[in-house]
């Protein structure tokens, strides 16, 4: 990887080469997990979250590096296993003397030396506020239902086809027929939620969730709409916040695992004005604010 440093092939004749070293670090990766799991099972499940394939049985393993189905979306998020460096006679180089190296649970290797933050200038505002982060481990994103037709037996259900700015679009399944025909379906912007593990509903495997609003007794469902000119794919936000400042959304099982999305939809509602918000605040694109059509002072889910 470091005599390749595919991070330095910029020009286009170069693509190939680079897709083929990312891929095959990849695999390595992925393969090697495998053997490492009976020593820090932790630390090999974190592995197979980021790199986003669940593990295999060893003799299953094809030693031809193609274990990893193309168009598989990897995670990046916090490192698994820092750098330690070492001086002569295997001594661990402390960054200073008050720190020290930790192994979290499952012997993952928490490095002792930490970066210092930089000081914040005088005047300039946070990019990120720092209550949301718990909201920015969700990846909503904007997308377009770009076919839609009916579950094959579940009565309430929609399945859908939503473009959500990846190669392909996601199929995803909803229970709106008894508000939305498939005209009201068809073509509309939505907000699509991206890191959910795959669920089967009914037989029909759901890759992830519209978002929408909803009164107590569950008889008046809206969908949570963007401003019409924003960009498929574009992440939602909240507003006050840098768009390009945003941490990296938490990897499908850990957000299904540890019920993120349950902890953030506690404080998803509309306002009075019935403009989605987190906390107060409004959910927005670079274009605009996100908003129901009617339902004000209700939940979204």
């Amino acid at each position: 990887l470091q005599d390749a440093a595919p991070w330095k092939m910029k020009e286009k004749n170069q693509e190939d080469m680079k897709r083929g070293v990312v891929r095959a670090v990849l695999e390595a990766v992925y393969i090697l997990a495998h053997y490492l799991e009976p020593y820090s099972p932790q630390g090999a499940a974190g592995i197979f979250e980021k790199i986003g394939v669940e593990k295999t049985k060893i003799c299953a393993l094809s030693p031809n590096f193609d274990n990893l189905p193309p168009g598989t979306k990897t995670y990046v998020g916090d490192v698994l296993y820092q750098a330690v460096e070492y001086q002569a006679g295997n001594d661990v180089k402390q960054a200073d003397d008050k720190s020290k190296t930790k192994t979290e649970k499952g012997g993952i290797s928490k490095a002792s030396k930490q970066p210092k933050s930089k000081p914040q200038k005088k005047g300039q505002q946070a990019q990120v506020s720092d209550d949301g982060g718990l909201f920015y481990k969700m990846d909503i994103r904007v997308g377009k239902i770009v076919k839609v037709w009916h579950h094959e037996t579940a009565e309430k259900l929609y399945c859908e086809c939503i473009d959500v700015g990846e190669d392909k679009p996601r199929e995803i399944a909803s229970g709106l027929r008894q508000f939305y025909d498939l005209e009201g379906m068809q073509g509309r912007l939505v907000l699509a939620i991206c890191n959910l593990k795959p669920a089967n509903l009914v037989g029909f495997k759901s890759h992830g969730m519209v978002l929408c609003a909803a009164n107590d007794a569950h008889d008046r469902v809206e969908f949570v709409e963007p401003p019409a000119d924003s960009k498929i794919g574009e992440r939602v936000f909240l507003e006050g916040d840098d768009q390009s400042a945003l941490p990296p959304p938490g990897a499908p099982n850990a957000v299904t695992k540890k019920k993120i999305f349950k902890n953030v939809a506690v404080d998803l509602k509309t306002n009075k004005n019935c403009e989605g918000t987190w906390q107060g605040k409004r959910l927005v694109t670079s274009k605009g604010v996100c908003k129901a059509k009617t339902l004000v002072d209700v939940h979204l889910s």
